[in-house]
């Protein structure tokens, strides 16, 4: 089955080398695919490095967002120009193991889905802050494969995700334009939500793209809270439900903390934050075995204690307060 990538970027000349190298060492044929790679307004160099490589590779094309700024609007012109009928998106940080494309193409062929939800693992170097951020990242692909192979899909990442072109153009605001973020997941709700359309996981060590994870805590922040902001527009009952039932569990944890330090009760979070922790645990590390990945229990203990904390700070900022994203700001509620 043939493929249009479209690979939206904005000021990420550090990261298009990589990219571009894992892209141009593709097992597909070359005569089976395409790779848009879409200019938002770079500042840093970055669309003279896709000129040049595109100029050398014949299937690869540079176009020039200069419209609407921001990444949607980038992607609709993207696959307004692709080829194919089968669209793949990806991101600029993004890099993709040599058969990504060819088991893509071989499972549309196979089962010819709306849409197929693909897997995604975050790069990062030794650390605790980057240890808890592959394992908050992880945990959230995770719960979205298992809601997928469950045919319930709630979330999805652009960073690997392909979808029928025809269903794109027949929407006339497929991406919802006026919310700068979610480009991936809101698509995904039009098409679940509107008619019963055939999504798919699929799961296949030959399609784990990797991306690289924030560099500091603040980047790290900007980015939970962009990805929190969208959840205000969902409309969807699983990921409502998902999203409710989450904040809900980290909210009764800390209300027990409260009652236990006031020698309320002494048995409560204990009870709680154990029954919490092993479930998450047991259910994390089945995930990470296909991904050939270990986790520590004792270290997972430290990330459990942490992350109530965390997921009620970055649920209360992420709809409540503004954000920054590739040199651009976003006020709240977008």
């Amino acid at each position: 089955m043939p493929l249009s990538v479209i690979i939206p970027f904005r000021n990420e000349f550090s990261n298009l080398p990589a990219l571009l190298q894992s892209l141009e060492r593709q097992s597909f044929s070359r005569d089976a695919f395409e790779v848009l790679l879409i200019n938002d307004l770079s500042e840093d160099g970055s669309e003279f490095l896709a000129a040049e490589f595109c100029s050398k590779h014949l299937n690869f094309r540079l176009l020039h967002n200069k419209s609407i700024p921001g990444k949607k609007s980038a992607l609709a012109l993207g696959i307004k120009n692709a080829k194919y009928e089968y669209i793949v998106t990806s991101d600029a940080d993004c890099t993709h193991p040599v058969h990504w494309l060819k088991t893509i193409g071989i499972f549309a062929g196979l089962h010819h889905p709306d849409m197929i939800i693909g897997l995604v693992d975050l790069k990062v170097t030794k650390g605790f802050f980057n240890d808890f951020q592959a394992l908050e990242f992880l945990s959230i692909i995770a719960a979205g494969a298992g809601a997928a192979a469950g045919n319930e899909p709630i979330y999805c990442s652009a960073a690997s995700l392909a979808f029928r072109k025809s269903l794109f153009l027949e929407r006339t605001d497929p991406m919802r334009m006026d919310i700068p973020s979610g480009d991936d997941t809101l698509f995904m709700f039009a098409l679940k939500n509107t008619e019963r359309h055939k999504i798919m996981l699929i799961k296949s060590q030959n399609t784990i793209v990797t991306t690289l994870g924030m560099a500091t805590l603040s980047d790290f922040i900007s980015q939970r809270k962009r990805w929190i902001s969208k959840s205000r527009h969902y409309r969807d009952p699983d990921a409502l439900f998902t999203a409710i039932l989450v904040l809900s569990v980290n909210m009764v944890l800390l209300a027990s903390m409260c009652i236990t330090l006031i020698q309320l009760n002494y048995w409560l979070m204990p009870v709680i934050f154990a029954v919490k922790t092993m479930a998450d645990f047991y259910l994390l590390r089945s995930f990470l075995v296909f991904y050939n990945k270990q986790i520590s229990f004792l270290p997972f203990i430290v990330f459990e204690m942490i992350y109530p904390f965390y997921a009620v700070f970055i649920a209360l900022a992420g709809l409540l307060s503004g954000y920054r994203w590739k040199g651009r700001g976003f006020g709240p509620g977008k």
